[in-house]
Formats: C-alpha cells, sequence, structure tokens
C-alpha cells in the first residue's frame, strides 16, 4: 500500500481518480483507504517531518483521500473520525488553522459530520423522547447495567441511528470549544446535547 500511497500523492484529483478506476475496477475496501489515511497521517506528523510546507501538502493530500474515499466506500464515520483526530493533533501542534485545509479545521469537521449525518434533528429529537419515555420507567435505583439493557431493547431502527449520531456526533465534542463560528457552535452543541440521552 505504500507504494499506492507514493503513486497517489504527487496526481491532482482528476488523475487520481482516473489511476483508481484503473488500479481497481472493482472499488476499493474501507480497510485500504483507512490505510492511505493513516500513512498521511504519519506522514504529516511531527516529528519526524519538521518542514512545514511538507506537512501541509500531506495534510492536504489526506483531505484529498478523505473526500475521495467518501464517495468510492470509506464509511461516512470514518471520514469524519479521521478528520476530527487529525484536526485535534493539529490543535495539540498549535497550527495556524488558516494555514489547514478547511476540513481539518475544528469549524470544517463540524462541517463535515452534519453533511453525512443523514439523521434530521427531528428525528433525533424524538429518538431522545423515546429514550426518557424508556428510562421513566427504572427505578430510581437502578443500575448502569439495567439502564444500558433497557436502552437497547428499542426497535432497531432506533438503535442504528443512535449508533450513527452516536459514532458521527462524539467526535466533535473535544472541537466544539474551538469552533468560530456562532451558528455552527451552537448547532453542534444541540447535537452534543442529544448524543447525551442516546448513551
Amino acid at each position: 500500500m505504500n507504494d499506492d500511497y507514493r503513486t497517489l500523492r504527487p496526481l491532482d484529483d482528476a488523475a487520481r481518480r482516473a489511476w483508481l478506476r484503473e488500479r481497481f475496477p472493482q472499488g476499493m475496501s474501507g480497510h485500504w483507504w483507512n490505510t492511505m489515511v493513516e500513512l498521511a497521517e504519519q506522514h504529516s506528523a511531527r516529528p519526524p517531518i519538521t518542514s512545514e510546507p511538507e506537512r501541509l501538502q500531506q495534510l492536504r493530500f489526506a483531505c484529498s483521500l478523505l473526500d475521495l474515499g467518501v464517495e468510492q466506500g470509506l464509511h461516512p464515520v470514518f471520514a469524519v473520525q479521521w478528520a476530527a483526530r487529525l484536526a485535534q493533533r493539529e490543535l495539540r501542534y498549535g497550527t495556524n488553522a488558516a494555514t489547514l485545509p478547511e476540513t481539518l479545521t475544528p469549524d470544517g469537521v463540524a462541517h463535515l459530520a452534519l453533511s453525512l449525518l443523514a439523521v434530521p434533528y427531528a428525528e433525533a429529537e424524538a429518538l431522545t423522547e423515546r429514550g426518557k419515555a424508556l428510562l421513566a420507567t427504572l427505578a430510581e435505583d437502578a443500575s448502569p447495567g439495567e439502564r444500558g439493557m433497557l436502552l437497547d431493547s428499542q426497535p432497531d431502527e432506533d438503535l442504528d441511528k443512535a449508533a450513527r449520531i452516536d459514532h458521527m456526533i462524539s467526535p466533535l465534542e473535544p472541537l466544539a470549544a474551538h469552533i468560530r463560528d456562532a451558528g455552527l457552535s451552537a448547532e453542534v452543541r444541540r447535537w452534543l446535547d442529544v448524543l447525551r440521552y442516546l448513551n
């Protein structure tokens, strides 16, 4: 897979798509995409990379991989989790957000997660209301295990939606305080509040 990485990196997005169609006519596995993004993460870490222009090139390539991956089979959950992981690392590094690809800023990760979530907020609210109604039937001294078993007894469709919300929204929690757009920040906090009632 290192060879694939080295081949793809210098190409532009159109050439990358063409190369992928030729190299993988049946499509790529999620494992392949995850490995490619992991390599981009390693090649943009400091140390060993000390050249900031080189690091930023690798980060732009990581974003291209995430965009192409979502188009071609990478599960949206993994795309959000990778973007959030890289954004958190860059916050730790103290990287100037203005130099980062938009997808790897806290605002960019939030936009990505909300655009790929595919669960309307009204449905999420209904899920939380059903969950609250179920929990209201528990005794006050019920154990966490009893609480979890009760929530797990919900219909499969509800559990699937709750799991998707959890996987897509929970990566935003450590980034929420760094989101600059006030409207986006408020929307993320609304979703994080929903998440608290789903777990």
